[in-house]
C-alpha cells in the first residue's frame, strides 16, 4: 500500500499514539482498515533538499486523504513535515467531487491550525499552518507527480493585519457607538451591478460554518454579530473599498442577493465583527482564497482597530487584496508591514498606519528598499495580481483615448456640467479620457473630482491631471493641484477656469503621481478610479444636424473649388454667421453676415471634407453641413 515512488533509506512508518487512542481496538475489522490507511499515507516521505520533503504519488496520495475509511468517521492521520517535524491531522470535512479535490483537517494538538489540499486527480495544491508560526505550502511536480511538501514564511500563506497599538488618529470621522434595537436594515449600495465578480461586505453577521475558519481561530460553528454602523458611517466605508477596486470588472457591494447570485470562485466578503476575534489583530484572511476556494470569507475585527471609517476602509481592502493573492507591502527598516511616506501609503502595508495617511493606493515596490513577506526585493504587481483572478480583468474604457475618439461633454440648455451625466473610470497607468465641446465663447469652469465625495474625507485613489486643449489638440490650460495636508479637497482633484473664443475645444483627463515614489510621494502607477467633471460654458442653445431643416439653408455648389453660395428660405433666419471645421474640430474659418455677401471663398482651403456650422445669432441653434473643397 505504501507507494513504490517514493521508497528510499529515509522512509519510516509510525502509528502515532494519538491513533490508538481514536480507534476502537476491540473492532478488528475497524481496526485493520483503518491501520491500513495510515500506512499508506503516515509519514512516507523523502527529503529533496533543506526545507522540501516528498511525500509519495499523487494519485495514492489522494485515495488516501479523501477515503472514508468504510465506517471511520474523521480518520486522524500522521503526516512528515520538513525538518523531521510531523503531525497528526483529524480530516474535518470532505468537499470533493467529481474530478475536484477540496479537504480540510485539523491540527491535533495546535491552538490554532490550518490544513488545507485542493486540486485534481493529476496536481494536488495546498496550505498547512500551525498555531500561526509554522507555514507549509504542498504543491505537486509536474514532472515526478509526487506531492511536495515545503516550509514558507507564514505571512506568505495568511494575512493578521496589526490591529491599533495606540488612539492617535488624524481622522475626524468616527463611529457614534452602537446602534442599539437598530431596525432599519443595511443600505443597499452597489459600485458597478453588472460585474461578473462581487466582493460583499458584510455588516449584518451571520451564522458561519466555514471548516477552514473553525480549525483557524473560530473554534466552531458561530452567529456572528455586526458592528452595529449607522448608515451614513456604512455609505462612507462601502465609498472607500468600492474605490480601491474601482479599475477592475469587480462589484463591491452590501447586498446579501449580489453575493449569493454569484458562483463560488466569483466572490468574496469580508465580514466585521467582535463575536471572535484573534487578539491584538485588525483583520484576518487567506491568501489567495479567491483561486484555491479554500474560503470565502475574511474578516475585519473592529474592536482592535480605531473604529473609524479610516480604519475600516483600509483594513478592509487589505484583507479583500490577499484574498486576490496579494501579499504585503514590507521594508527593510519596518518588516512586513510599510507604514507608507510623506501624505501616501501602500494598501497591502501596515493598515494601521497607512490609515494615517489621506492617499491609498495599491504598490509594485516602487518606493526605496521595498521587501515583501520574506524580506525580499518586492517586484509584486498589484494591479496586475487583482486583473489576472479569474473573471476579474479591467473594466471596459468607455470613454474616448484620443481627441479623435472624444465623447461630446453633455450640458444642460443652460450650460451647466453636471457630474452624473459627465464622468468615466481612468483603468490603467496608460489610459486619458478625452471629451469635446463647442463653445460661443465666454468664460468656462470645469472641476475634476476624484471618486464619488460619498465619502467626503479620503475616497479617491485618482491623482487627477486636467488639460483645456483648442481644435488642434494644443495645450492651453493644465491642472494639477499639489497634496493637501488633510480635508476632502487632498489635492487628487483638478479644475480649469478661463475665458476662451468661440469654437470646438478638449478635455483632458489622466491619472498622475506627486513627487518622488522613491521617498516622498508615488508615481502614476495605481494613480487609477472614478471621476466627475463639473462646471458651465457658454453652449449655443440647439444644436441641429444637416438633415434638419435642409428647406432652411442650401449650401451650394457642393464640391466647390473656390467659392460658397447660402441661400435661406425665406424670412427664417434674420442674423447669423459661420464657422468653418476641418474633420478634426479646429475652426479654420469664422464669417460675420456681412462677409457673405459675395459668398465664401474657400480657395485657401486645403482639398478635403469641411464642416459649415450656420449660427442663427437669434435663437443661438445651429445647422451643419458637410462640403467638399476641391
Amino acid at each position: 500500500m505504501i507507494c513504490d515512488s517514493c521508497m528510499n533509506d529515509t522512509m519510516r512508518v509510525k502509528i502515532p499514539r494519538t491513533l490508538l487512542t481514536y480507534l476502537n481496538m476491540k473492532n478488528n475489522r475497524l481496526t485493520f482498515l483503518a491501520l491500513l490507511m495510515l500506512m499508506a499515507f503516515t509519514s512516507v516521505y523523502a527529503q529533496t533538499g533543506d526545507n522540501t520533503y516528498t511525500v509519495c504519488n499523487v494519485k495514492n496520495f489522494i485515495k488516501k486523504i479523501t477515503a472514508k475509511g468504510e465506517g471511520v468517521q474523521s480518520p486522524v492521520m500522521n503526516l512528515q513535515l520538513p525538518e523531521t517535524k510531523s503531525i497528526d491531522v483529524k480530516i474535518i470535512a470532505d468537499q470533493s467531487e467529481g474530478g475536484s479535490i477540496k479537504v480540510y483537517g485539523q491540527i491535533l494538538g495546535a491552538k490554532t491550525s490550518v490544513f488545507y489540499l485542493y486540486g485534481n486527480v493529476n496536481e494536488i495544491k495546498g496550505k498547512i499552518l500551525i498555531d500561526m508560526k509554522d507555514g507549509y505550502e504542498v504543491a505537486t511536480d509536474a514532472q515526478t507527480q509526487n506531492v511536495m511538501i515545503t516550509k514558507v514564511d507564514v505571512n506568505k500563506l495568511i494575512c493578521l493585519s496589526p490591529g491599533a497599538t495606540n488612539t492617535s488618529s488624524n481622522a475626524t470621522e468616527t463611529n457614534t457607538g452602537k446602534e442599539i434595537g437598530r431596525t432599519s436594515t443595511t443600505p443597499v449600495l452597489s459600485s458597478f451591478p453588472s460585474a461578473p465578480f462581487v466582493l460583499y461586505l458584510n455588516f449584518d453577521g451571520g451564522y458561519i460554518n466555514d471548516p477552514y475558519w473553525i480549525s483557524n481561530g473560530m473554534g466552531s460553528a458561530k452567529t456572528c454579530t455586526g458592528p452595529g454602523y449607522s448608515d451614513a458611517m456604512i455609505k462612507n466605508i462601502w465609498a472607500g473599498i468600492a474605490e480601491k477596486y474601482r479599475p477592475w470588472n469587480i462589484n463591491v457591494t452590501t447586498d446579501k442577493t449580489m453575493f449569493d447570485a454569484k458562483a463560488k470562485g466569483m466572490r468574496q466578503e469580508v465580514i466585521y465583527t467582535m463575536t471572535w476575534s484573534m487578539t491584538g489583530y485588525g483583520g484576518y484572511s487567506d491568501i489567495g482564497s479567491i483561486a484555491s476556494k479554500s474560503t470565502e470569507i475574511a474578516w475585519v475585527f473592529y474592536g482592535n482597530l480605531i473604529n473609524n471609517v479610516n480604519d475600516m476602509v483600509v483594513t478592509g481592502s487589505h484583507e479583500l487584496g490577499h484574498t486576490f493573492g496579494l501579499t504585503h507591502d514590507g521594508s527593510v527598516a519596518e518588516g512586513h508591514y510599510y507604514g507608507g511616506q510623506g501624505n501616501w501609503g501602500p494598501i497591502m502595508g501596515d493598515n494601521y498606519k497607512t490609515a494615517a495617511r489621506h492617499v491609498w493606493q495599491w504598490s509594485k515596490g516602487e518606493y526605496n528598499n521595498a521587501t515583501d513577506h520574506d524580506g525580499n526585493p518586492n517586484t509584486q504587481d498589484d494591479v496586475a495580481v487583482i486583473a489576472g483572478n479569474t473573471g476579474v480583468g479591467y473594466r471596459k474604457d468607455e470613454d474616448g483615448n484620443t481627441t479623435s475618439t472624444a465623447k461630446s461633454i453633455i450640458a444642460e440648455t443652460d450650460g451647466t456640467v453636471l457630474g452624473a451625466k459627465n464622468n468615466g473610470v481612468i483603468t490603467t497607468r496608460t489610459d486619458k479620457d478625452y471629451f469635446k465641446f463647442t463653445t460661443t465663447g465666454g468664460a468656462v469652469t470645469f472641476n475634476f473630482q476624484s471618486g464619488t465625495k460619498t465619502w467626503t474625507l479620503d475616497e479617491g485613489v485618482l491623482d487627477i491631471q486636467a488639460r483645456l486643449l483648442d481644435a488642434s489638440g494644443t495645450e492651453l490650460l493644465l491642472s494639477n493641484p499639489t497634496i493637501a495636508t488633510a480635508g476632502p479637497n487632498n489635492g487628487l482633484d483638478a479644475s480649469i477656469s478661463t475665458s476662451i473664443a468661440a469654437g470646438t475645444y478638449y478635455l483632458e483627463v489622466d491619472g498622475v503621481g506627486y513627487l518622488d515614489p522613491k521617498t516622498t510621494g508615488y508615481s502614476d502607477y495605481s494613480s487609477c478610479g472614478y471621476y466627475e467633471i463639473i462646471g458651465n460654458y457658454p453652449v449655443l442653445a440647439t444644436v441641429i444636424n444637416e438633415q434638419q431643416q435642409a428647406s432652411d439653408f442650401i449650401l451650394y455648389p457642393n464640391p466647390a473649388n473656390d467659392k460658397l453660395y447660402i441661400t435661406l428660405s425665406a424670412q427664417s433666419i434674420q442674423a447669423y454667421s459661420i464657422h468653418i471645421t476641418d474633420v478634426l474640430g479646429q475652426v479654420v474659418g469664422v464669417l460675420s453676415q456681412q462677409q457673405l455677401q459675395d459668398g465664401i471663398d474657400i480657395s485657401h482651403l486645403l482639398s478635403g471634407v469641411y464642416i459649415l456650422q450656420f449660427i442663427d445669432e437669434k435663437s443661438q441653434s445651429i445647422v451643419m453641413k458637410k462640403f467638399i473643397k476641391k
